[in-house]
């Protein structure tokens, strides 16, 4: 599924349809799988299918999951340094076409500067997937071009093979196991044809919100803002416009050897409502049929009204009610420390303020951490089991 790196619509697709399985990036990423434990995650959910009769099953996978394998994504950091190299000694630079050395001969020259290790991932994985691994990096980011990366075939290919050692180590019979008769997977990249369907009645209000937004920040003549809306999952009149100033979602990254400012994609949090959703649900869903299907877009009429992006206002649910309370704190604060009050609530009051104020510059003192790549959260290296992620949906 399209997406880029984040796995924000995977996530929200696997809420709304309810397929047998749904990798999420991030949580692969904090629970440090390994591509073979993934490839035998799947395989365990086709056997376990297949021993009730079940020969079918639906796995959406996103688009940017193998930057988030931690073996891969070392491998796609070592064909970038290595490119990068081989591109400096050619007189072209970037590419090197124009210097007449071929495609096969650059590649070649690629593979043969990886370090033991990422050679020997990149030789075991099929032919195709090693082409497509050491295509020309992207000019925006310098990074793999994951949209042209079949992910879904290289786990298919690997998930056939797993099934066909299974099925020699243990000697069975069973049909299932049978690699070329039960298990035929059918591979399927959702891309333009998704981002090009009809919009729904939110999304167009949204994006009507947005566009009145960016015009008061012009005719305030404030540049370097983006607009942005909150309180979402209030009705549409109590939505809260108002503008970010980019430089405060800037972060500095290395591209090309050379330090420059960028602003890094929003990843799922495995503590967002959304992810605690999947994960409350996601056991059951391995081995009960339980698809759903959202329904048709329609934007007028009482089907135009219908299901919302639930990962978008599971987030915002408490957005707004958490805002206006606030907001009567401040006013009950300001009307009782008027200049006639007791000297004992200003010195209560001030000493309260104070100590907030300490924990948000505390707390914006971490985000501007995390946003550097300074910042490491204990998830990222912890592994979390079935009974955790339980526990935490029921938090």
């Amino acid at each position: 599924m399209m997406g880029r790196s984040p796995s924000h619509i995977t996530l929200e697709c696997a809420n709304l349809t309810q397929p047998n399985l749904a990798l999420i990036g991030e949580e692969i990423e904090a629970r440090r799988m390994t591509l073979a434990e993934i490839v035998s995650e799947i395989a365990d959910v086709v056997a376990e299918r297949a021993s009730d009769g079940k020969h079918y099953g639906v796995c959406l996978i996103p688009e940017g999951l193998i930057e988030f394998i931690p073996q891969v994504n070392a491998l796609l950091k070592d064909i970038s340094t290595a490119r990068r190299h081989v591109e400096l000694r050619q007189p072209n630079g970037r590419g090197g076409s124009g210097g007449g050395v071929s495609t096969s001969s650059v590649a070649a020259r690629i593979t043969a500067m990886l370090s033991p290790y990422s050679a020997a991932l990149l030789h075991s994985m099929p032919s195709f997937i090693q082409q497509q691994l050491l295509l020309e990096t992207q000019a925006s980011d310098d990074k793999a071009q994951l949209n042209q990366i079949e992910t879904e075939r290289l786990l298919a290919e690997l998930v056939r093979l797993e099934l066909k050692r299974r099925r020699e180590d243990a000697q069975l019979s069973a049909e299932w196991c049978a690699p070329d008769t039960k298990f035929a997977p059918v591979c399927f990249y959702l891309g333009y044809q998704a981002r090009s369907s009809m919009p729904s009645r939110f999304d167009s209000e949204l994006a009507f919100a947005l566009g009145q937004a960016a015009v008061a920040l012009i005719a305030a003549k404030a540049t370097a803002y983006m607009a942005t809306a909150h309180c979402l999952a209030s009705p549409t009149a109590e939505w809260r416009l108002c503008g970010v100033p980019l430089y405060s979602m800037m972060a500095a990254e290395r591209r090309a050897g050379q330090s420059v400012a960028v602003i890094r994609p929003s990843q799922v949090s495995l503590h967002s409502p959304s992810f605690k959703r999947w994960a409350l649900i996601r056991d059951h869903c391995k081995q009960t049929d339980t698809y759903c299907n959202p329904g048709p877009m329609q934007l007028s009429g009482p089907l135009a009204f219908g299901p919302s992006p639930g990962r978008l206002l599971a987030e915002h649910a408490d957005r707004g009610p958490s805002l206006a309370e606030v907001a009567d704190i401040c006013r009950e604060v300001s009307s009782a420390c008027w200049p006639g009050c007791h000297a004992d609530v200003l010195k209560t009051a001030l000493a309260s303020l104070r100590a907030l104020q300490a924990n948000l510059h505390v707390l914006a003192e971490r985000d501007a951490m995390a946003a550097t790549g300074s910042f490491s959260t204990h998830a990222s290296s912890t592994q979390m089991s079935g009974e955790q992620l339980a526990r935490m949906t029921d938090n």
